[in-house]
């Protein structure tokens, strides 16, 4: 009587244990995939196009503003990015 009991006692750590291992697997990709879209996500964020806007040569329009120090247009360049300001 006494053996059964101890069976389901070692058979619950051993659950506990594979669980706490799946769970940590879990946290550490998840860690991984949340690490680099972070890093991406600031490169982004310095894009001309992912903002809405265009790359011009010309000086942007009466509706339009200028977006500086963007990837594609860089501020020493000849060319602005220009998104559409809604009226």
């Amino acid at each position: 009587m006494f053996k059964k009991e101890n069976k389901k006692s070692q058979g619950l750590s051993i659950n506990f244990i594979i669980i706490a291992a799946i769970s940590l697997i879990v946290l550490i990709v998840l860690i991984a995939i949340f690490t680099g879209r972070i890093g991406k996500t600031a490169e982004n964020l310095e894009s001309c196009w992912l903002r809405g806007g265009k790359c011009s040569e010309d000086p942007c329009g009466d509706n339009y503003a200028e977006i500086k120090n963007t990837k594609e247009c860089p501020p020493d360049g000849d060319k602005y990015c220009c998104v559409e300001v809604l009226t």
